[in-house]
């Protein structure tokens, strides 16, 4: 069966009878999209306003807001969202990333609106993501077996092998049961599932140092064992997929990092893939001008720091006297980071710094910029196994 036919899930929706025999079926078009804190999404929308207003960025943010201001919402793009266990339902726009106030995104806005764009038919994410979570051990797959190395505890507790695989099948399964209720435009629809994205890393660079070689060697093979055994699950036996890079620092990323940018980029290598998966580069879409704004945020701090202490010192002798050394150095920085951050040279850099970045380096600064180009050419990763574009 081809990729782009109907991979008809067992549970799911069909129309009536009389709809199937006139050929009036109608289809949606499934993508899970899974992974760790980078497909969570921790950028927020206010970074889309000085990097997007240039002349070359301008068309991006005209996809996604209106001249009113709005965010656009897609009545043909729809979303089913777990996220650090809280589930979002709705029509595709911002608001589906980690934070509470509406304005967090992650991969799926950009990747959504091209896949919408694509095609004719509606398109349904199901995103399940959790943050800190590795695939050596959390979403370690059934298939690829006991790991043949002792995984330590974590915060003293056993790691349960396995349990975010079975968190992810578990809400797929959910939101595709409950898509009749959810989303009741869908009700009549088929479901296609039609691929499977992938965005995780960081958590494989944190292991135990006496297991990380082993950790990045078995990479491909667990992500192979993943996507087949999602297969399994869901009767997809075409289920194609796109693994995004771990691009945090770009080309000036330290050595854990590249090794496990090379430990992904082997996937599409694995003999059982045969084709079915795009390894999606995104070093590149790492924005220098981003990281430099939060590199003199830090360094304007720190040199406040460095001047305000002796005077803070000096200030506080009286309070701090007969305090233990530890509780006098705890008492003198927080009054000294206090002192800086209202600073004028500090508040300045800040205001910089939260023009075009939101959250930590890790996260690509949070910059939605970066992040919408990655759900771009995570799209982009995924058409080539769509076909050919409908006319």
């Amino acid at each position: 069966m081809s990729v782009r036919s109907a991979l008809l899930l067992s549970f799911a929706l069909v129309a009536s009878g009389a709809e199937a025999a006139a050929g009036s079926t109608k289809v949606v078009r499934v993508f899970v999209l899974a992974g760790q804190s980078n497909m969570v999404g921790w950028s927020h929308v206010r970074t889309l306003g000085p990097r997007v207003k240039s002349r070359d960025r301008s068309p991006l943010l005209a996809r996604l807001r209106q001249r009113n201001g709005e965010w656009i919402e897609r009545d043909d793009v729809f979303v089913h969202a777990n996220v650090g266990d809280r589930v979002r339902k709705g029509r595709l726009t911002v608001g589906y990333g980690g934070g509470d106030d509406g304005g967090w995104f992650g991969p799926e806005l950009m990747f959504g609106h091209e896949m919408g764009d694509r095609f004719d038919e509606p398109v349904l994410l199901i995103k399940a993501a959790w943050g800190g979570k590795d695939l050596y051990c959390d979403f370690r797959p059934p298939s690829a077996g006991a790991p043949e190395y002792e995984i330590p505890p974590r915060d003293g507790e056993a790691r349960d092998v396995g349990a975010s695989y079975r968190k992810l099948v578990a809400h797929v399964r959910a939101a595709l049961d409950g898509l009749a209720t959810d989303f009741p435009e869908l009700r009549r629809h088929e479901v296609e599932l039609a691929g499977f994205v992938w965005f995780q890393g960081w958590n494989e660079m944190f292991c135990d140092d006496a297991i990380r070689e082993q950790v990045y060697a078995e990479y491909p093979a667990n992500f192979a064992a993943l996507l087949s055994d999602l297969r399994a699950e869901f009767d997809a036996p075409d289920l194609p997929a796109v693994v995004g890079e771990l691009g945090v620092n770009g080309d000036g990323a330290n050595e854990r990092i590249r090794g496990l940018r090379a430990a992904q980029a082997r996937i599409p290598d694995e003999p059982s893939l045969a084709g079915a998966v795009t390894f999606v580069e995104t070093a590149s879409l790492w924005d220098d001008d981003v990281d430099a704004a939060w590199r003199r945020l830090e360094e304007t701090r720190s040199e406040a720091r460095r001047r305000l202490r002796p005077k803070l010192e000096r200030k506080l002798n009286r309070k701090l006297r007969g305090r233990s050394e530890e509780e006098r150095e705890r008492l003198l920085r927080e009054e000294t980071e206090r002192a800086a951050e209202e600073t004028k040279e500090v508040r300045a850099a800040h205001e910089a710094w939260e023009e075009v970045g939101s959250h930590w380096e890790c996260h690509y600064h949070g910059s939605g910029t970066m992040m919408i180009d990655i759900g771009r050419a995570l799209a982009n990763g995924m058409e080539a196994h769509l076909g050919e574009r409908a006319d």
